[in-house]
């Protein structure tokens, strides 16, 4: 593959990869999640948290409380 062709289709993916994100955020806005789940998710720091995630979107929705931790078995 010669440079042409590399930045050419560098230039597709990532156009494909910004469309998928707006297609993924209009998705997310559309969903009611009613169906959660404790997850622990990666933060922009590399550090990892549990937070409170749609099962179906996979959107943050907030917080868990500390009786969500215990059911979920992350507490004693």
């Amino acid at each position: 593959m010669d440079n042409k062709n590399i930045k050419k289709t560098k230039e597709e993916l990532t156009k494909n990869i910004k469309d998928s994100e707006e297609a993924l955020k209009e998705l997310r806005k559309k969903c009611k999640h009613s169906d959660t789940v404790i997850k622990n998710v990666e933060l922009e720091s590399s550090t990892f948290k549990l937070r409170k995630v749609c099962d179906l979107c996979g959107e943050h929705v907030g917080f868990p409380t500390n009786d969500e931790l215990k059911d979920n078995g992350y507490m004693q």
